[in-house]
């Protein structure tokens, strides 16, 4: 039961049924379901099977914890038994992970082991792009600086720019807008854009795409693509990729502890970049498409630091 099926829909006629699989299947973005199938695989690779009760539920959070220490944090194990409920529930079987005894004992471990805060994405500020953005010399750095430039003042993620498309494009006098079809928060494909306007500096995400899209000659599909070792252009760029090139280009940016160079830094940059600058919360929320201040207040807690303390 380590994939992500639903099973529960015997009982409708054979021509629904193809067609409830399928919106049960897309209830979920494919990056979940990919957590999900992998926490599936591990919980049968320790034994246990779907539908399950909830003494093996705490049987394999104990069991795994003990195995791996430290490897699997309370976030982790949070979505293992996500996981666990989301395929009970596409079984029709009750959910486990609801019963007292595995909410008491997840508790118990919360507080023994206790919570280290997740890896964070290192931000890629401002200033970073201004020490690293270039005269480009080959294919490559011109759709490496498209990508990035693009990535930071749109506040992207690395999901959104590796699904841009050419059609998603419109230039104007005043800059760019960008359309996302899909957001990690907008799974249903309401209307999102972003807007971005043309800078005069070096800086400029406008002027590097408009000269991505002249080197490339692209004129459908993705708009950023791989580029093959005699220069052509291969299908849509990943996001393992994407992820790659980040942290190959800001390899220098300074890190430490749970801060790591990543495919997010870009859009916490651009975040970090804002609140350094004392944006309003409200003029950062509207590029980065964060509906409540709470992880705007975040970043901005963090940069404060010692400032944030009362005059007294």
């Amino acid at each position: 039961m380590n994939t992500i099926t639903p099973q529960n829909t015997n009982d409708l006629p054979v021509a629904l049924s193809v067609d409830v699989k399928k919106y049960i299947a897309a209830s979920i973005s494919e990056s979940t379901k990919r957590a999900y199938k992998k926490w599936l695989t591990v919980f049968e690779g320790h034994g246990f099977t779907i539908p399950c009760n909830a003494a093996d539920v705490v049987s394999f959070l104990t069991s795994i914890k003990k195995a791996d220490g430290e490897n699997y944090s309370a976030q982790s194990l949070n979505q293992a038994l996500a996981a666990i409920a989301y395929a009970h529930g596409l079984m029709g079987a009750p959910n486990p992970t609801n019963d007292a005894l595995v909410k008491t004992v997840f508790s118990g471990m919360k507080r023994v082991h206790g919570t280290k805060p997740t890896r964070q994405a290192a931000p890629v500020k401002k200033d970073n792009l201004i020490e690293h953005i270039k005269k480009p010399t080959s294919k490559i750095d011109v759709r490496n600086n498209a990508l990035i430039l693009i990535g930071f003042f749109g506040a992207f993620r690395r999901s959104e720019l590796a699904n841009l498309d050419f059609n998603d494009v419109q230039f104007s006098n005043e800059g760019v807008v960008l359309t996302l079809q899909k957001s990690k928060t907008n799974q249903e494909g309401k209307l999102e854009q972003k807007f971005i306007p043309q800078r005069s500096d070096k800086l400029c995400p406008c002027k590097a795409l408009k000269f991505w899209l002249e080197i490339s000659k692209i004129n459908s599909g993705r708009l950023f693509k791989n580029i093959k070792k005699n220069g052509e252009l291969g299908d849509s760029i990943s996001e393992n990729s994407i992820n790659l090139i980040i942290k190959k280009a800001f390899i220098e940016v300074e890190t430490s502890g749970v801060m790591k160079v990543s495919g997010h830094s870009l859009r916490v940059g651009l975040i970090t970049t804002c609140a350094l600058a004392k944006v309003p919360t409200a003029k950062i929320q509207a590029v980065t498409g964060h509906k409540t201040p709470q992880m705007i207040s975040h970043y901005s807690r963090e940069i404060e630091g010692f400032d944030s303390y009362p005059e007294i």
